[in-house]
């Protein structure tokens, strides 16, 4: 894809080369200062379309990007679009580095951020439920008492959720 000189140069308008605290190899990460997407990385709208800032930037300093090829990072840093930082690999290449780098732990349970309840309350819920409130308590019930909707309920009681 060929950037105009305009675009070139609205993208780097939001590069600040001097603020990171983050290195690699001995040099500094050059920071987007413009919107991200969810996970950090850099996004522009450019000739009617947004585009990742990592990959540009590639592109603008080498030229072309092989089809099916990611742009990954030495540096780890999703935000950085300093060109010495990034290189090209294949989606498994990025999975790899991924897992290299100790990025690919799944969190579950009350420890991702998202969570409504506590290990705890899974148990408690789990031991009062009955499917149809015959020797234990239903999940509309349930679902009050715990302020989360009866098919969370549901879900946990199916070893669906922990």
């Amino acid at each position: 894809m060929k950037y105009t000189i305009k675009n070139i140069e609205r993208f780097w308008a939001r590069v600040d080369k001097d603020r990171s605290h983050t290195f690699y190899n001995g040099t500094r990460c050059w920071e987007w200062t413009g919107g991200v997407v969810k996970g950090g990385y850099g996004i522009i709208r450019t000739m009617y379309k947004r585009h990742t800032v990592h990959r540009m930037s590639f592109i603008i300093k080498y030229g072309e990007i092989q089809e099916g090829l990611c742009v990954l990072h030495h540096c780890d840093n999703p935000s950085c679009v300093n060109p010495e930082h990034l290189f090209l690999g294949t989606n498994q290449d990025n999975s790899d580095d991924m897992k290299q780098k100790g990025r690919q732990a799944r969190i579950s349970g009350e420890s991702h951020w998202k969570s409504k309840l506590t290990d705890k309350q899974v148990c408690e819920i789990r031991k009062r439920y009955s499917p149809w409130g015959k020797g234990g308590e239903k999940s509309s019930t349930l679902a009050k008492e715990f302020g989360v909707s009866p098919s969370l309920i549901i879900y946990i009681v199916n070893n669906k959720r922990r």
